[in-house]
């Protein structure tokens, strides 16, 4: 069973923001993901639902990239999908969904990707990423909160 990606992929592949070498943001989000799962491609996340058996969560996945709904930033000529917004059943979880709507009005998506990974004064100094799983309910109220504070500057 074929996908076409160009249906998953927003920003083409040849925009500057994505042929462009790596910024100190995206080194930092390497690193910072890299503890939490790691990354994954477009191309990388489709092959492993393929070998994995779930072709059916194909649809669910590209609903969530077209509406913004997933955490991912644009580096090295390819989109980079952090993991640990992902259930063992390739699904994504409920409390990252949520976070990435209230924020999406707010930040660029590049910022979105930081603001998981980064620590959180609303949830105690942890990352969001670190405690989403546990805590979605209190990730969806520091989104709100850091999204009103953007808002008034």
């Amino acid at each position: 069973m074929q996908h076409d990606l160009a249906n998953l992929v927003r920003v083409p592949l040849s925009s500057p923001e994505v042929s462009g070498g790596l910024h100190d943001d995206h080194l930092w989000l390497w690193e910072a993901y890299s503890f939490a799962g790691g990354l994954v491609t477009v191309r990388e996340l489709l092959d492993e639902l393929m070998a994995a058996g779930l072709p059916q969560r194909v649809g669910h996945l590209g609903a969530c990239f077209r509406k913004g709904l997933l955490v991912k930033f644009a580096a090295e000529g390819d989109i980079w999908i952090p993991r640990f917004q992902f259930t063992r059943s390739y699904t994504v979880r409920e409390g990252v969904t949520r976070a990435i709507a209230v924020l999406q009005h707010s930040f660029p998506e590049h910022q979105i990707a930081l603001w998981f990974c980064t620590s959180n004064i609303w949830l105690h100094d942890a990352a969001p990423m670190d405690v989403v799983e546990l805590k979605s309910e209190q990730v969806v109220w520091a989104a709100r909160w850091d999204a009103m504070g953007a808002a008034e500057h």
